[in-house]
Formats: structure tokens, sequence, C-alpha cells
């Protein structure tokens, strides 16, 4: 049984992680998947929206902690599966949105928190975990939680990887609003929805630019305003909407 499963239905695809018995845990198996599933939607011209979800009562928990083998050389599991999980999420050129529908533990936080939007079912519970088993953050979580919340408030959920409610993920920034949990997939949909009609050239921009903010100087982000607008500018969906707007 395949560990992703994708359906793409009008320029949106979801992408489900599929070990819902081990609560979407992450062994060598599921991340090769997954990123091989990364890659092939950022070439994907037809997909304009990318939806990710876990199957079952949990969204990842994070590292599959019975597969011991994979932490003997932890470096090197980190280097080649988890780090370039976080790249190939990031890089994404489409808005990718995370339906939170369980348990978000560890690795799965940092899948949570490398999209651009983050909905969190009621029943959702959250916890950067590594501490709770002697570890460290990986998956991009470590940058994630700093530009979230300070440093401060990082090193508290870091260091204790105390549970957080859905509602109190949104009230600490790390997440984009509560859902029911009923209808979390539908609610995400209707979202995508409004991105499908948007321009994708600009919305792969916006991303590029306010990944780019979150680390850079000023005045470099200022220049890659200029460039990114230039680009914008020359698009054919900026000239309908404009005339459109003048016409009006």
């Amino acid at each position: 049984m395949s560990h992703i499963l994708r359906s793409d239905i009008d320029g949106i695809a979801t992408v489900t992680l599929n070990r819902p018995d081990k609560l979407n845990a992450l062994d060598l198996s599921l991340r090769l998947e997954l990123l091989d599933a990364f890659r092939e939607l950022a070439t994907d011209e037809s997909v304009r929206v990318v939806i990710l979800t876990g199957a079952g009562s949990g969204f990842c928990v994070g590292q599959d902690l019975s597969r011991s083998e994979e932490l003997v050389d932890a470096a090197a599991t980190v280097r080649d599966s988890y780090t370039p999980l976080a790249r190939a999420l990031r890089a994404l050129p489409q808005p990718t949105i995370a339906v939170v529908n369980g348990a978000a533990y560890g690795a799965g936080l940092g899948l949570a928190l490398g999209c651009d939007v983050v909905f969190v079912a009621e029943s959702a519970k959250i916890s950067a975990a590594f501490s709770k088993v002697g570890l460290v953050p990986d998956t991009g979580v470590t940058a994630q939680l700093v530009t979230a919340l300070g440093y401060l408030k990082a090193f508290e959920l870091a260091s204790t990887g105390s549970l957080i409610t859905a509602q109190e993920a949104v009230e600490w920034g790390i997440a984009s609003r509560v859902v029911p949990d009923a209808d979390a997939i539908d609610r995400a949909m209707s979202v995508a929805r409004t991105f499908v009609k948007s321009s994708p050239v600009t919305l792969a921009l916006l991303k590029k630019q306010l990944q780019f903010a979150q680390f850079a100087s000023f005045e470099d982000v200022l220049e890659l305003e200029a460039v990114h607008q230039g680009i914008a500018a020359a698009t054919p969906e900026h000239k309908a909407l404009r005339d459109a707007f003048i016409t009006k």
C-alpha cells in the first residue's frame, strides 16, 4: 500500500500521509514517497494549490521511533531525507495548505509549519515533542518556531515538548485558524478555490518574497520587491485585471 495518496480536483492536489495505523509516523519509505510527491508537484503546471493532510485520526507524529536503525546515524538521516523534505515543501511554487486533522508532533509539526496556511481541527494537538525523546528539532522546526514565536516562546515550546491545543496554536501564531473536525478539508478546499482564481505567477512570487523577508535585510527585501514587481507587471493576468479595474 502506498504511504502517500494524491487526488487532484480542479487544480487542487490533496496529498495525504497514509500510515493511519501509525498516526502517519515518518519512516524512510514515507519520507521518500513524500519527497517524490513534492518534487512532482513542483513541476506540475496543472496544480494550482496543494493541500497536505493525514489519513485517519492523526496528521503526523514525526519520526517512527520503532525504526531505531534510522537513528544510528541520525545526522545522515536528517540530511538525507528530513532536510530535503523541508526544502522541497518550502520551495513549492503553489500555495500550500496544511489540514492538521489530529496530532502534529515533531517533524509532523515541521511539515505543517512548512505550509503557507495551517488549518487545525478543533481536536488537534500540537507539540515540538523532540525533547521528550532526547532529540532536538529538525525539518525546519527551529527556524519556523523562532520566526513565528520569537526566541522565548520558541524555547518554551521546544524545550518542554508540551502539548498545545488548536486554539492555542492560533493564539501563538503557528496556525491560521481553527476549523471543525468534520469539515476541515471542506474549509481548506474553499480557501484553495480562491487561490485557483489568482495568478499563479503572482502567488509564487509572493511566497518567495515573504519567505525571503523572514531572514533578509530590509534593503535586500526592497530590491527583491522591485525585481518581482517587474515580473508580475509583465504577466497577462496583471494586464487583464488592470484593464478590468480601469473599466470599472
